[in-house]
């Protein structure tokens, strides 16, 4: 479900008609999509990380989930990068018009390679354990997280929400700032976004 969600509103956002087109209905809908690629990009990366802690073995299990973070670093090169590609031998102003939507139209393909992938997918050893045991999984897991590990909740909750904050202003608010009030040119915003993911990937490598 949140691979659905993150790819189709992707694509929406691609398809989405101009402000000329729809008045202001397009930027109320840019936002509702882009809530919905947060949702749900939320649930894919609890699900990693989740995932690869519970599939490694209990002494590597450090290394193995650093993996799902360096995938958050290397998204934002990717994206950089890609839009750095499309928009070769693109002017401005044909790279605000239609050139921006590629990557986002582009990125159905990658939907049916991950649900492709999503699909063959086993569930990891402790889970597959907990459905043996006589309670088997738990039916309602926030409820019982809070309950038992509330501390440890907010504690997380925190961190995740400082580190979201930044990676967004980072990687998205600052294009548009150092485009549009910088006037920095479009391959030096989308190089500097290309060296912050660089730098986010190491840094997850470093603190495992």
């Amino acid at each position: 479900i949140t691979l659905l969600m993150m790819g189709g509103a992707t694509v929406l956002v691609g398809a989405m008609p101009t402000a000329e087109q729809i008045g202001v209905a397009a930027p109320i809908l840019i936002v509702l999509l882009r809530v919905v690629q947060g949702l749900a990009a939320g649930g894919e990366l609890a699900g990693a990380a989740l995932f690869s802690t519970e599939s490694a073995p209990p002494a590597k299990r450090g290394f193995w989930t650093m993996f799902t973070s360096l995938g958050g670093g290397f998204s934002i090169v990717f994206a950089n990068a890609t839009l750095l590609a499309v928009g070769v031998g693109m002017t401005d102003e044909q790279f605000a018009s239609y050139g921006w939507r590629i990557p986002f139209l582009a990125s159905s393909v990658l939907i049916l390679v991950g649900l492709y992938i999503r699909l063959r997918i086993d569930e990891s050893p402790v889970f597959e354990a907990e459905t043996r045991t006589e309670t088997g999984p738990t039916k309602v897991p926030l409820v019982e997280a809070w309950r038992s590990q509330s501390r440890q909740m907010l504690l997380v909750a925190g961190i995740s929400i400082m580190q979201a904050a930044f990676t967004y202003l980072g990687a998205t608010y600052f294009a548009n700032v150092g485009a549009t009030q910088l006037g920095l040119s479009r391959n030096t915003v989308l190089a500097a976004g290309i060296a912050g993911g660089l730098f986010w990937a190491a840094g997850g490598v470093v603190g495992a």
